[in-house]
C-alpha cells in the first residue's frame, strides 16, 4: 500500500468516524428530548391523578353528608309517622266513643 493510499484510507475512516459520532450525538439528543417529553407527560398524569383523587374525596365527603342527612330524615320521618299514627288511633277511639254515646242516646229515645 502506498503512502497516498494510506492517507486516503485515513481520511475515509476519519469521515466515517465523524459521521458515526454525528449520528450518535443525534441519537443521544433525541433520547434526551424523549426523556424530557416522557417526564412532562408523567408530571401531567401525576397532576391529573392528584386532582382526580381530590375530586373523588370531595364527592365521597358529599355522599357521606347526604347519607347522614338521609338517615336523620328517615329517623325523624319514622318518629313523625309514629306520632301521627298515635294521634289517628286516639282520634279514632275518641270518635268511636262519641259515636257510641250518640248511638246510645239515639237508641234510648226510641
Amino acid at each position: 500500500m502506498t503512502p497516498e493510499e494510506r492517507e486516503e484510507m485515513r481520511r475515509h475512516f476519519g469521515v466515517l468516524t465523524e459521521d458515526v459520532h454525528r449520528r450518535l450525538r443525534m441519537v443521544a439528543e433525541s433520547n434526551a428530548m424523549t426523556t424530557e417529553a416522557v417526564q412532562r407527560l408523567n408530571d401531567k398524569v401525576d397532576a391529573f391523578h392528584d386532582e382526580t383523587t381530590r375530586n373523588f374525596d370531595g364527592v365521597r365527603a358529599q355522599i357521606a353528608a347526604v347519607s347522614g342527612e338521609a338517615g336523620a330524615f328517615r329517623v325523624e320521618t319514622a318518629h313523625n309517622f309514629a306520632d301521627l299514627r298515635a294521634e289517628i288511633r286516639s282520634s279514632y277511639k275518641d270518635t268511636d266513643r262519641r259515636l257510641k254515646t250518640v248511638e246510645a242516646r239515639h237508641a234510648s229515645r226510641r
